[in-house]
């Protein structure tokens, strides 16, 4: 996977955050997903900020060899703690989908729609120098949860487990190389494992 975040802070009044990411998969190697998301939110206190957005999914389906379109509106709330050479963050999204059905190999007229919440833990590490600062190498550790509060089949539906490397390019621009451990499951009882590699590149902007 492949990731670009930007975030814009305008003063200490809004943050707008844009991320696109592209997933392929090496065995088959093929396209599999893409995703542009853009948040806006609004800082609360030094720790706390709250935010909406609106975000565009495409996975292949690949038994009927097609792009499947999803539209996400979400809703979200961060928090945000630094000691030392700590930095831990939590995020709370709730989300709702509205993607095109298919049926019998085919894309359907009309969105169906589902209500998704995710949470988002993280803890990272400084191992050089301050957060944020030219040279800094941080260690991270993070995990996030899928769960449909009102699904039909199953209540938790996915699972990642990541741990990686940043390197702070600039004061502006960071990249970071992780592995994820993914835990699916579609169908109660019945669970998916798999894992993806990341590379991330960051970069914090700020309007004087």
């Amino acid at each position: 996977m492949l990731r670009y975040y930007n975030e814009l802070n305008a003063g200490d009044e809004w943050l707008l955050m844009t991320e696109y990411e592209n997933t392929r998969s090496f065995s088959p190697d093929r396209q599999r997903e893409i995703l542009a998301r853009t948040t806006l939110a609004r800082p609360v206190s030094k720790m706390l900020n709250i935010g909406l957005g609106i975000g565009f999914n495409g996975v292949v389906d690949t038994e009927a060899d097609m792009w499947q379109p999803e539209w996400r509106s979400h809703q979200q709330v961060v928090l945000g703690l630094e000691r030392n050479r700590f930095n831990f963050a939590q995020r709370l999204r709730v989300e709702q989908l509205f993607g095109r059905p298919v049926e019998n190999e085919k894309l359907q007229q009309g969105y169906s729609f589902t209500p998704r919440t995710r949470y988002f833990l993280q803890v990272s590490y400084d191992l050089r120098k301050e957060s944020g600062r030219r040279g800094n190498v941080a260690a991270h550790l993070w995990n996030e949860v899928y769960v449909y509060p009102f699904g039909e089949n199953v209540f938790f539906t996915e699972n990642q487990l990541n741990t990686g490397v940043l390197y702070q390019l600039s004061d502006a621009i960071s990249i970071v190389l992780s592995h994820s451990w993914l835990i699916l499951q579609n169908e109660p009882a019945v669970f998916q494992y798999g894992s993806i590699f990341r590379l991330v590149i960051n970069q914090h902007l700020v309007l004087e």
